[in-house]
């Protein structure tokens, strides 16, 4: 028999499961259908308690509260933490996952007791809401949020981004723990940049079930012959929608405004590909160097990009950054995507500059 495990591993995965076949994506409508069978055996569940009641197992370090006991994940324990956390300390939450179960709940009971103990006169307002879903052993609880948090579902936000769709549309669903993405992509869309290179054009929706961030809109070109995308760089692409009535509409009006940045972006994309490297740097070392400076990457990523370039174009850079992200985890994938829409749209001069200030 499996051993308990109060912390559960993050569900997130790489950029590559999100790409693929455009064709053998299913429709938008067969998608959701999909979605909601998966949803419904994870039993969502949303449970008001007081945050006074929620403990730790002194053997598991599993969570208790009204008779219950769970698991939970990552973020489920640093929004816990935050809440009990001792003043002007930091990284509490990591290193309460580091710890042994049996310490885990040595300190997160102790730090509790001192803000919700027997002892203490005016404890803090502590009514939260934990929301719960099942992974197959038992109940996990995903998120720890105030009961006035009002949380705008996968499920309810894709049907109406559905009735918006236009027709024809696929859809890939990736879900995790922290955000939910959904691309929409129209196969019939296609724009040609040069000859045997072209484009799709896709919309993604970002949203998370568990606080993390808005609800967000991004509009991507998606390179057919690289499985790979980019993120078109958008001034407004976070969506507000406090309760799902209002979505359509606030989806609709988004959905005008990043599908109008594409056929511009791709213009400045086209151009990309007769815009060299040398005649701007005076190396192509020196060109990394400046693109490390400008989008703070890391080494790892740097040499992924160097490994992956094919060419002495921007557009090659562009692609190279595009490819390069397909491996990493999503949250720095679509960083380097994002960056990659920069690289498009602004050109050599927004990291030209660092090689003007050496």
């Amino acid at each position: 028999m499996k051993a308990f495990t109060a912390l559960v591993p993050q569900i997130e995965s790489n950029v590559q499961t999100m790409l693929g076949d455009v064709f053998a994506l299913p429709k938008v409508a067969e998608s959701i259908d999909m979605l909601s069978e998966t949803i419904a055996a994870e039993h969502p569940a949303d449970l008001p308690v007081k945050f006074a009641d929620v403990t730790m197992d002194e053997n598991d370090a599993a969570l208790c509260f009204n008779t219950l006991k769970c698991q939970y994940t990552r973020h489920a324990l640093t929004q816990a933490v935050l809440r009990i956390k001792p003043e002007g300390t930091s990284g509490v939450a990591g290193y309460l996952a580091a710890c042994p179960p049996d310490l885990r709940a040595i300190n997160y009971n102790f730090w509790h007791q001192n803000f919700y103990g027997p002892e203490v006169s005016d404890p803090p307002k502590n009514d939260v809401m934990l929301r719960t879903r099942f992974n197959g052993v038992g109940s996990v609880v995903r998120a720890v949020v105030s009961q006035s948090y009002s949380p705008i579902d996968d499920l309810p936000l894709v049907r109406e981004f559905q009735s918006i769709a236009p027709a024809g549309a696929h859809m890939r669903s990736v879900r995790g723990d922290l955000k939910s993405r959904f691309d929409v992509i129209w196969p019939t869309m296609k724009r040609l940049l040069i000859p045997g290179e072209p484009l799709m054009v896709a919309v993604r929706l970002a949203n998370s079930e568990t606080g993390v961030s808005s609800i967000r809109l991004d509009p991507i070109v998606y390179f057919a012959r690289y499985s790979s995308s980019i993120i078109i760089p958008t001034r407004s692409p976070e969506v507000v929608i406090r309760h799902i009535g209002e979505a359509a509409n606030r989806l609709t009006k988004g959905l005008i405004a990043v599908m109008s940045t594409i056929d511009p972006f791709v213009d400045m994309l086209h151009k990309s590909y007769t815009d060299m490297i040398i005649g701007q740097f005076e190396s192509i070392d020196q060109m990394f160097e400046c693109l490390r400076r400008a989008f703070k990457l890391n080494a790892t990523t740097v040499l992924r990009l160097q490994n992956t370039l094919v060419g002495i174009s921007r557009a090659d850079v562009i692609t190279a950054m595009a490819q390069a992200a397909n491996d990493m985890p999503i949250e720095d994938g679509e960083e380097l995507q994002r960056a990659a829409g920069v690289l498009a749209s602004k050109g050599w001069k927004f990291i030209k500059k660092f090689a003007e200030e050496d």
